[in-house]
Order: C-alpha cells, then sequence, then structure tokens
C-alpha cells in the first residue's frame, strides 16, 4: 500500500459524497486506502459512507462510533486509525472538503519517491465560503517552493491547507513534548513539527477545496463560543512556549511574538478588555486601526447589544445558508 488516506466526519451529508467521489475518482499506479471515520453523526452521514464502501470495497474503509468520541477528548487519529493504516504515506482530507485533481496523490506520491529528504508535501487550495459563495486560492505562491518553519508557525492555514497535506508514515507515531498542549489544533502542531523534521515542499497548482464557514465544523463553533475560543487561543500561547524550549530557543524573538499575540486574542475572547490597553499587550492594541478601537470600546460598553449582533451575523445567517 503506498497510500493511506484519513478522513474525519460528523453530520457532514450535504458534503460528504463531494470528499468521496474526490477519493475514488484518484488515478494512480499504486494501491491506496481511505479511512473514513463517522463520529456518530445524527443525519444520514453514516448511510452515504456504507454506500460508497460498498461500492468501492478496496479504497473506502469506513469507521463508525456509536457515541461521539471527539466530546469525550479521545484522539481519533491515534486511537481508531493510525494503527490500521498500512501506507508509507498518509494524506488528509476532512469530511466537508473535497480533493478536484485525480492525479493529487499520484504527483505527491512521486514527489516523495523520488525527494528522500522531504518529509511532506502540499499544495494550492481553493476557499470557497459557504456563506458568500465567493472562491478564491489561498495561497499566492509564483512557483512551486519549499515551506519554512517561520511560515508553519504562524497559523495551521497560513502556509498551507490540511486537505492538501501528505507526509511520511514515520512522521505519524513520533509525538514531540509540545503535542498534546491544546485540543482542536493537531493540524498545526504537525505543520510545525513536519518542517523541524525536515523540508516541506509547495506546488503551487490548486488540487482541493476548502469550505469555509460550515455551520458544523470546528471553526465555527469556535466563533460562536468565545469562552471556547479563548481557551484555544491561551492554549497555543502555552504550546509555543514548549516549542520554543524543543527548539532550544533557536527562533525565540518569532515564538515570543506569537505568544504575546496569542495571549492577546485569548483576553479578546474572554471579553477581559481592560487588560487589552496594558502593558505587555498595549503596543498591539495600539498598533491597531482606529475602527478596531472604537469596535472594542463598543464591545466592552455595550456588550449585550454586541453579543445581539453577533449572534444575528453568525448564528441566523449561517443556519439560513445551511437549510
Amino acid at each position: 500500500m503506498k497510500v493511506s488516506v484519513f478522513c474525519l466526519a460528523y453530520n457532514h451529508e450535504k458534503y460528504i459524497r463531494s470528499a468521496l467521489n474526490g477519493f475514488v475518482n484518484q488515478k494512480t499506479d499504486f494501491k491506496y486506502e481511505v479511512f473514513v471515520h463517522d463520529d456518530a453523526s445524527t443525519d444520514a452521514t453514516p448511510q452515504i459512507i456504507e454506500e460508497y464502501a460498498h461500492k468501492y470495497p478496496d479504497i473506502i474503509k469506513p469507521i463508525y462510533q456509536q457515541e461521539n468520541q471527539y466530546a469525550k477528548g479521545i484522539k481519533i487519529l491515534a486511537t481508531y486509525i493510525l494503527p490500521k493504516m498500512t501506507g508509507e504515506y498518509i494524506a488528509v482530507c476532512e469530511g466537508d472538503d473535497y480533493w478536484t485533481d485525480p492525479l493529487k496523490l499520484q504527483r505527491q506520491a512521486d514527489f516523495l519517491d523520488h525527494n528522500p529528504e522531504y518529509v511532506a508535501c502540499v499544495h494550492n487550495t481553493t476557499k470557497k465560503d459557504m456563506v458568500t459563495g465567493r472562491e478564491e486560492e489561498m495561497y499566492s505562491h509564483l512557483c512551486d517552493e519549499d515551506i519554512l518553519f517561520e511560515e508553519a508557525v504562524q497559523g495551521g492555514s497560513f502556509s498551507y491547507h490540511t486537505s492538501s497535506l501528505m507526509y511520511r508514515m514515520e512522521y505519524a507515531g513520533i509525538k514531540p513534548d509540545f503535542y498534546g498542549k491544546v485540543s482542536g489544533v493537531g493540524d498545526y502542531q504537525l505543520a510545525i513539527f513536519l518542517t523541524l523534521s525536515g523540508k516541506v515542499r509547495f506546488l503551487n497548482d490548486s488540487m482541493s477545496v476548502y469550505r469555509m464557514n460550515v455551520a458544523e465544523s470546528w471553526t465555527m463553533r469556535n466563533r460562536l463560543d468565545m469562552r471556547r475560543t479563548a481557551s484555544v487561543y491561551e492554549g497555543i500561547s502555552d504550546m509555543l512556549e514548549e516549542v520554543n524550549k524543543y527548539t532550544e530557543f533557536r527562533y525565540k524573538d518569532i515564538l515570543e511574538n506569537l505568544i504575546l499575540k496569542n495571549q492577546y486574542l485569548s483576553l479578546l475572547f474572554a471579553e477581559r478588555y481592560g487588560e487589552l490597553r496594558k502593558a505587555p499587550y498595549r503596543d498591539i492594541f495600539y498598533s491597531k486601526s482606529i475602527l478596531y478601537r472604537l469596535k472594542i470600546y463598543f464591545r466592552q460598553y455595550f456588550n449585550k447589544l454586541y453579543h445581539f449582533c453577533r449572534y444575528f451575523f453568525y448564528g441566523r445567517r449561517l443556519s439560513k445558508k445551511s437549510m
């Protein structure tokens, strides 16, 4: 088996067919397998997965849960999927995203086969906003190039989107000290780890689609839950502290700046607005535009009205769009 793919799905009945079609339509000169993990969906997602598993039994390998494992804090990839994988390389695609190029797996596997010094290969991705319908390429690279740690550490999708990732199997079982410091950002931690482990190649062709503002997505659940978002940013700060130690402070300036920014965001989403204007966050706050600062004052002194507007924009618009 050359490539093992994993796909995490939860209540994706509106999107999962696109993901599954992207998997089964790959044209390769090697064998590949796709593990589709359904985390106890309450819609028709499991039935759709089973339909494809029955039609393409050599490719689609379903894993069904009776109870939601993410809610229990269980690490799904490590617990249920990784032990079953037999491929030389791992590729990734969430159930609400999809691949658009039937040669995606072949191109990435060929690159890694011929370039053993590279630990991973990624590519450009088209971002599709599910609220506005707007589509655009996520990255503006002019050509194929390498992704450096300094780019990857800026954020999980700053340098590439997860739907584009293929990496060597041997790096899946390695867990450096900074892993596990915060839940829900495993892709970000992996991006950091891979660039610290070897070279990562970016192919400029767009070969996948990222659906942005999907109502059931982890990102949108966080956006509607400010307390959870604050906790995530606080966890990222702690994780980056560990990355600083792991790298023996080689990237001290970059990491300390990012730690400060994530602490700032944690305070922002925790609605501790007064602290944003104090040291050590004062410079960040006053570097923002006047409009931004006025919005913070509005949030601080008209909090109930702000939350009403927030729900109206994100909650109602996304609910209508997903109907």
